[in-house]
């Protein structure tokens, strides 16, 4: 089922692109859910069984022998705290609560889905729970409900950083992005801590 998701979506994307001049007008609201199904699907390849689905309301997207999982997905892009010339894949972590502070993490694991252009090729990234709320908070003043957020970047991480560490106040690269983006794959995922004990 997951599979033939994706497939649809990718075909529908190519179709909205066709007849939209090279746009799909609706890519973004279709992401997050594709992203999912990618995850899903490669768990179901691994011989995960017990694979759930869950609402948008649980805090989580899927459940995975009792271990609740998040999905983010992004593709390459041109982030509103960075410059245009520094282009970034990014993943909202963690979000704050009206009062500006983190609201609790209700996932134990989060995958993150680094998505080309085409959405054919991804790479799947995997932090704990524990490996976020270690990380320290970002800031942004454009960004106010953003806790934690990360970022891999394209080609451009040592200007990023100095642009980062130019500013006043706003504060986006934390150092568990920069080794990110420097051992990615330190994060890829360890799918055996999603196993029951």
């Amino acid at each position: 089922m997951e599979e033939r998701g994706c497939d649809s979506i990718l075909r529908f994307d190519k179709e909205m692109k066709e007849i939209f001049n090279g746009e799909n007008p609706i890519r973004k609201a279709i992401m997050g859910y594709y992203g999912e199904l990618v995850v899903a699907n490669e768990l179901k390849k691994l011989g995960f069984d017990n694979v759930i689905r869950k609402g948008n309301l649980t805090g989580y997207d899927l459940s995975v022998d009792n271990k609740k999982i998040e999905v983010r997905t992004s593709e390459l892009k041109k982030e509103r705290a960075f410059k245009k010339d520094m282009p970034a894949w990014g993943w909202k972590l963690q979000t704050n609560d009206r009062k500006g502070n983190p609201k609790e993490i209700k996932y134990d694991f989060i995958i993150l889905v680094k998505l080309e252009n085409d959405w054919h090729n991804y790479q799947l990234f995997m932090f704990s729970k524990d490996e976020i709320e270690s990380m320290k908070l970002s800031y942004f003043s454009g960004y106010q409900t953003v806790a934690r957020v990360i970022y891999f970047f394209f080609n451009c991480l040592d200007k990023a950083i100095e642009y980062d560490e130019r500013r006043k106040g706003d504060k986006m690269i934390t150092e568990q992005c920069i080794e990110f983006n420097r051992n990615p794959n330190k994060y890829k995922p360890d799918w055996n801590k999603l196993k029951s004990n």
